[in-house]
């Protein structure tokens, strides 16, 4: 359990997962969900500010590649990178094409990149 909330803390941490959380707030027509949503918003923001702050300290120079084992490295993004990331939220080739197109647009190159360099 304390696995599931830590996962859903960092999702709601996403532009993504925050979009979610407005959206459900604006659907919400119980005061005490919205509040709930609302705290649920405040805690992802601030999560969201702490890891780009990391992020920002732990980059190296642009001149500087990390060797590969590291958690961030530069590596070209390509096709096959992609898909194996999809893959994890549930993406396959033959998914419908909406639904395809939903996780594709939903995780572009640097919310890829970001959410490897924490971990995903």
């Amino acid at each position: 359990e304390a696995d599931h909330a830590q996962t859903l803390a960092l999702y709601d941490s996403t532009p993504g997962g925050q979009d979610e959380l407005r959206a459900a707030i604006e659907a919400s027509g119980d005061l005490s969900d919205r509040d709930a949503l609302t705290a649920r918003l405040r805690d992802a923001e601030r999560l969201r500010a702490e890891q780009t702050a990391a992020l920002r300290r732990a980059r190296p120079p642009r001149t500087m590649t990390m060797r590969k084992g590291s958690t961030m490295y530069d590596e070209p993004m390509t096709q096959q990178r992609r898909e194996a990331f999809w893959r994890t939220f549930g993406w396959s080739p033959d998914l419908p094409e909406d639904q395809r197109k939903k996780i594709e647009d939903y995780w572009s190159d640097p919310e890829i990149q970001e959410a490897e360099a924490l971990g995903f």
